[in-house]
């Protein structure tokens, strides 16, 4: 790894939604960060073989009452 992918507090909630919508698994912001990563780079990544790790299911019944009623 040679560098480091910033995302926003919005682009958590995306990938956390992605992850809800499309494999059905509940994942906290920061289990939901190298989704999150890997879509804000997608150019880059593009034809390449990706692996991401979904960790952490440790989120707060408040927090994903906030997800859900934003999207």
């Amino acid at each position: 790894m040679n560098d480091f992918i910033l995302v926003s507090e919005e682009e958590l909630v995306q990938a956390i939604l992605i992850y809800m919508d499309f494999t059905r698994n509940l994942a906290e912001d920061a289990g939901a960060s190298p989704l999150a990563a890997a879509l804000k780079i997608k150019e880059r990544l593009k034809g390449k073989t990706v692996v991401l790790a979904l960790t952490g299911g440790n989120i707060s019944m408040e927090r994903l009452k906030e997800i859900l009623s934003s999207s």
